[in-house]
């Protein structure tokens, strides 16, 4: 998964969010890249924790919705009445 940075609009986060053959490490940590002006991406060496990423502002109603025992999909429709646009797979992610 690449996403952006919120602070950096040159640089983006590499996830790794599946792989059976890596060790969960190297799955709990994003890789920093910059985007550079040949349209391609340089690695920073930088790493980042997944965790920290997500920093939207839906997430702590989310972790709360959790905790009550909500299914991931209740939780992304009441999310979706809050107007946040959150699938089901993303919550599953950043939980």
């Amino acid at each position: 998964m690449l996403t952006k940075d919120d602070s950096d609009e040159s640089l983006r986060h590499l996830c790794v969010i599946k792989n059976n053959y890596l060790p969960e490490s190297s799955k709990s940590m994003s890789y920093v890249l910059r985007f550079n002006e040949y349209l391609s991406f340089e690695n920073t060496g930088e790493r980042v924790r997944l965790n920290e990423l997500a920093t939207e502002e839906w997430i702590e109603d989310a972790k709360v919705m959790q905790e009550n025992g909500l299914p991931l999909k209740e939780i992304s429709d009441r999310l979706s009445k809050k107007e946040f646009t959150v699938s089901k797979s993303t919550l599953q992610r950043k939980l």
